[in-house]
Protein backbone atom coordinates (compact mmCIF):
# COMPACT_ATOMS: atom_id res chain seq x y z
CA UNK A 1 0.00 0.00 0.00
CA UNK A 2 1.31 3.43 -0.93
CA UNK A 3 2.33 5.89 1.81
CA UNK A 4 -0.28 8.41 2.92
CA UNK A 5 -3.07 7.03 0.73
CA UNK A 6 -5.12 6.05 3.74
CA UNK A 7 -8.07 8.03 5.08
CA UNK A 8 -9.42 8.06 8.60
CA UNK A 9 -12.94 7.32 9.71
CA UNK A 10 -13.19 10.96 10.82
CA UNK A 11 -12.48 11.99 7.22
CA UNK A 12 -15.15 9.62 5.89
CA UNK A 13 -17.73 11.01 8.33
CA UNK A 14 -16.79 14.57 7.39
CA UNK A 15 -16.98 13.67 3.70
CA UNK A 16 -20.49 12.25 4.18
CA UNK A 17 -21.65 15.40 5.97
CA UNK A 18 -19.90 17.84 3.62
CA UNK A 19 -21.42 16.31 0.49
CA UNK A 20 -24.80 15.30 1.94
CA UNK A 21 -24.45 11.65 1.06
CA UNK A 22 -27.88 10.09 1.27
CA UNK A 23 -28.51 6.88 3.22
CA UNK A 24 -29.33 4.95 0.02
CA UNK A 25 -26.59 6.40 -2.21
CA UNK A 26 -24.27 3.72 -3.58
CA UNK A 27 -20.50 3.98 -3.67
CA UNK A 28 -20.77 4.13 -7.48
CA UNK A 29 -23.15 7.09 -7.20
CA UNK A 30 -20.80 8.83 -4.75
CA UNK A 31 -17.98 8.35 -7.27
CA UNK A 32 -20.04 9.70 -10.13
CA UNK A 33 -21.65 12.63 -8.28
CA UNK A 34 -18.84 13.77 -5.99
CA UNK A 35 -15.42 12.24 -6.66
CA UNK A 36 -15.43 12.86 -10.41
CA UNK A 37 -16.53 16.47 -9.88
CA UNK A 38 -13.97 17.13 -7.12
CA UNK A 39 -11.11 15.84 -9.22
CA UNK A 40 -12.20 16.89 -12.72
CA UNK A 41 -9.59 19.66 -13.09
CA UNK A 42 -6.65 17.93 -11.40
CA UNK A 43 -7.48 14.47 -12.79
CA UNK A 44 -5.84 12.98 -9.69
CA UNK A 45 -6.90 10.86 -6.74
CA UNK A 46 -8.83 12.51 -3.93
CA UNK A 47 -6.02 11.81 -1.47
CA UNK A 48 -3.79 14.29 -3.34
CA UNK A 49 -6.28 17.03 -2.45
CA UNK A 50 -6.12 16.25 1.27
CA UNK A 51 -3.41 18.68 2.28
CA UNK A 52 -4.96 19.35 5.66
CA UNK A 53 -7.88 18.40 7.79
CA UNK A 54 -7.98 16.54 11.06
CA UNK A 55 -10.37 15.15 13.60
CA UNK A 56 -11.23 16.85 16.88
CA UNK A 57 -8.06 15.59 18.56
CA UNK A 58 -5.78 16.87 15.78
CA UNK A 59 -5.20 13.47 14.14
CA UNK A 60 -4.77 14.02 10.37
CA UNK A 61 -7.44 12.74 8.00
CA UNK A 62 -4.74 11.27 5.77
CA UNK A 63 -2.03 8.78 6.73
CA UNK A 64 -0.23 5.56 5.96
CA UNK A 65 -2.87 2.85 5.42
CA UNK A 66 -3.23 0.31 8.20
CA UNK A 67 -6.16 -1.53 6.59
CA UNK A 68 -7.11 -2.41 3.02
CA UNK A 69 -10.85 -2.08 2.39
CA UNK A 70 -12.62 -4.18 -0.19
CA UNK A 71 -16.16 -3.09 -0.99
CA UNK A 72 -18.84 -3.39 -3.60
CA UNK A 73 -19.73 -0.40 -5.74
CA UNK A 74 -23.43 -1.26 -5.74
CA UNK A 75 -23.90 -1.14 -1.97
CA UNK A 76 -24.43 2.06 -0.05
CA UNK A 77 -21.56 4.29 0.93
CA UNK A 78 -23.11 4.70 4.38
CA UNK A 79 -22.96 0.93 4.84
CA UNK A 80 -19.24 1.01 4.05
CA UNK A 81 -18.71 3.67 6.72
CA UNK A 82 -20.85 1.76 9.24
CA UNK A 83 -18.70 -1.34 8.69
CA UNK A 84 -15.60 0.71 9.47
CA UNK A 85 -17.27 2.12 12.59
CA UNK A 86 -17.88 -1.44 13.80
CA UNK A 87 -14.29 -2.32 12.97
CA UNK A 88 -12.94 0.59 15.01
CA UNK A 89 -15.22 -0.23 17.94
CA UNK A 90 -13.58 -3.66 18.01
CA UNK A 91 -9.99 -2.85 17.00
CA UNK A 92 -9.32 0.76 17.99
CA UNK A 93 -9.61 4.17 16.39
CA UNK A 94 -6.08 4.60 15.11
CA UNK A 95 -6.80 3.18 11.65
CA UNK A 96 -6.20 4.58 8.20
CA UNK A 97 -8.10 2.87 5.38
CA UNK A 98 -6.91 2.31 1.83
CA UNK A 99 -10.12 2.67 -0.19
CA UNK A 100 -9.81 2.73 -3.96
CA UNK A 101 -12.43 5.48 -4.23
CA UNK A 102 -10.02 7.88 -2.50
CA UNK A 103 -6.60 6.30 -3.12
CA UNK A 104 -6.78 5.79 -6.89
CA UNK A 105 -7.24 8.30 -9.67
CA UNK A 106 -10.81 7.57 -10.71
CA UNK A 107 -10.24 9.22 -14.09
CA UNK A 108 -7.73 6.54 -15.07
CA UNK A 109 -8.82 3.59 -12.92
CA UNK A 110 -10.69 0.74 -14.55
CA UNK A 111 -14.38 1.40 -14.10
CA UNK A 112 -16.41 -1.05 -12.06
CA UNK A 113 -18.88 -3.34 -13.78
CA UNK A 114 -17.23 -2.83 -17.19
CA UNK A 115 -18.87 0.58 -17.62
CA UNK A 116 -17.57 3.12 -20.12
CA UNK A 117 -17.32 6.87 -19.60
Amino acid sequence: MAPDRGVSLAFLRHFMDEYNIAEGETTQEVRDRIIMELTKDAKQAVFTCLTGGSDGSGRPWRGKPTRFVSHTWRKTFTNLVKCLEYHEAEHGTDQYYWIDLFALNQHTADLPHGEQE
